[in-house]
């Protein structure tokens, strides 16, 4: 157990520079006056099997910061803040580098980037992000010029500014996630804010689906301005079910094969119901009616890829739209 240490710089708890591995510990209660309040690995290094909660620092981390890699793997990422202004992240944030995977980070909360803060680069897969919280924007998951987060259910994340669920400060992807009941319930964007600048800036969702999120405009995706005033890119996705509009500000939208109740421009968009499993239940896999099955665009990232349960993410020759891929019950014959 690594309890209530204070550190007037970096690590409160735990710090790996250049390598080193922490298996089965419990983190909390540490203070970072810097960066990384529970544990912050520099170059390499792993966390595992770890409870880290209750950790605060004053800038990047309250969680766990990896700062030009390291990996931090099936951990408890819970009830840690960041109370900085600006450079936050009040569970994981991964700088230049570093990944996290198959963490449950709930209930984290920072000025901005309330669950993860990807900056520059980094990876977060297979993980659970719920119930975070920020008073600016990213109540789930914030980008910063880089990093990809992928196969992770990002749920129940609130922000008092924009972006509910996932907000793009420029460049970034987020890929086969179920994004939904997040909220932004003061500004824009409930599941998704692009705040993108050039072209060579652009914020990526490709097949995600959407669903169940609020915010006064863009319940599921909002696109905003900045500098040239060119939005982000949502390729084969399901935006649908949320609350207020699906798709806010679609004059600056880069939609393609996305299935959504508002009208999008773009190639293979389809404006129709995707006929989910049970939406009231929260089961928002495809039935064998739907209008999604089939009806997306392979990308090269897909092959030998699955989707959000596993499932290979193409199952016939053309990917379906959304996060799940649509798999007929065994023994079942279809025609397709």
């Amino acid at each position: 157990i690594i309890v209530r240490n204070i550190a007037y710089g970096i690590g409160g708890g735990v710090v790996c520079s250049n390598g080193g591995v922490i298996i089965d510990c419990v983190i909390t209660g540490n203070v970072a006056t810097n960066n990384g309040a529970g544990a912050f690995l520099w170059y390499g290094g792993l966390i595992t099997n770890c409870f880290i909660a209750h950790n605060t620092a004053t800038n990047l981390g309250g969680g766990v910061i990896c700062e030009r890699g390291g990996t931090v793997a099936g951990c408890t990422i819970a009830g840690n803040r960041s109370t900085g202004y600006g450079l936050d992240g009040g569970g994981a944030v991964t700088y230049r580098g570093g990944t996290i995977r198959a963490c449950v980070i709930s209930n984290n909360s920072a000025y901005a980037a309330g669950g993860v803060y990807l900056m520059y680069n980094g990876i977060v897969e297979d993980c659970l992000i719920t119930n975070n919280y920020t008073l600016w924007d990213g109540g789930g998951v914030r980008f910063y010029y880089g990093g990809l987060c992928r196969r992770s259910q990002i749920i129940g994340n609130y922000t008092a500014g924009r972006g509910g669920g996932v907000f793009f400060s420029r460049t970034g992807v987020v890929q086969n996630c179920l994004i939904a009941y997040n909220s932004a319930p003061n500004e824009k964007g409930g599941g998704i804010l692009f705040y993108s600048g050039n072209l060579s800036q652009l914020g990526y969702a490709e097949s995600c689906t959407i669903t169940a999120n609020s915010s006064p405009l863009g319940g599921g995706v909002y696109f905003d301005e900045r500098d040239s005033g060119i939005g982000g890119c949502i390729t084969n996705c399901i935006i649908y079910g949320n609350t207020d509009f699906d798709v806010g500000n679609i004059h600056m939208a880069r939609a393609s094969f996305c299935c959504s109740a508002t009208n999008l421009p773009g190639d293979g968009n389809l404006n129709a119901n995707p006929l989910f499993v049970n939406a009231s239940a929260g089961i928002f896999a495809l039935t064998p009616g739907s209008p999604c099955v089939n009806a997306g665009t392979n990308l090269p990232w897909m092959a030998g890829a699955t989707d959000l349960d596993g499932h290979p993410r193409i199952h016939y020759d053309v990917v379906d739209m959304g996060c799940y891929e649509y798999i007929p019950e065994p023994g079942v014959w279809e025609i397709l």
